[in-house]
């Protein structure tokens, strides 16, 4: 379950990731000198190294929330009647937690079809949203227990990949790109196409 589980959502946040950094050069510039400041110290990257490329955890962090990976799978049971915002719930009534719809929400990410890794920048308005304004992985005692590893995960394929190629768009790159929900993870509807370029 652990790897069928983390690999189809694992593998559309590195397009999706990818894809935003072909369109953001800039973005893709400052974390391929971030890579390269700690490169020039080691030969291999360990672990501890990976966690310290702050920029990248920003642009994946951003990524994870323009294209949060499950968006119709967050669901929670109510365990006693409620009544939330004027709304009433039934004990025992399922409730869909709509991600994209939270991710989106000009209210809580003003521009919300912008990329902008500052959003998760130190001492931004992240510290201010609710908790639950951000979901890639769920929240609470039923997060993704995945988690840590699918974000290790995208670290070391972008690490890899940007050691050795420039990622730019090309003439197939969709802009915007359609997105299809066709079982439980978003995907785009005709795939992501870029092209890399040796360094």
């Amino acid at each position: 379950v652990f790897l069928a589980g983390g690999f189809e959502t694992t593998a559309t946040s590195l397009a999706f990731l990818l894809y935003e950094l072909a369109k953001n050069q800039e973005e893709q510039e400052k974390v391929y000198k971030e890579l390269k400041r700690i490169q020039r110290l080691k030969e291999e990257l360990a672990y501890e190294d990976i966690q310290e490329l702050k920029r990248l955890d920003m642009v994946i962090s951003e990524c994870l929330r323009m294209y949060p990976p499950l968006v119709l799978f967050t669901t929670r049971v109510c365990t006693q009647d409620i009544t939330l915002m004027g709304e009433f719930f039934p004990a025992r009534v399922n409730v869909l937690v709509p991600t994209w719809n939270i991710h989106h929400d000009p209210e809580l990410w003003p521009e919300p079809s912008q990329f902008n890794p500052e959003r998760f920048g130190e001492g931004e308005a992240k510290h201010l949203h609710h908790p639950a304004a951000y979901l890639p992985f769920g929240l609470g005692p039923r997060e993704c227990i995945g988690r840590r590893f699918a974000l290790l995960e995208l670290k070391i394929a972008v690490c890899k990949i940007l050691a050795k190629y420039r990622i730019v768009p090309c003439s197939e790159t969709e802009d915007p790109v359609k997105l299809v929900v066709p079982s439980v993870v978003m995907n785009p509807a005709q795939g992501i196409k870029l092209r890399f370029k040796y360094r």
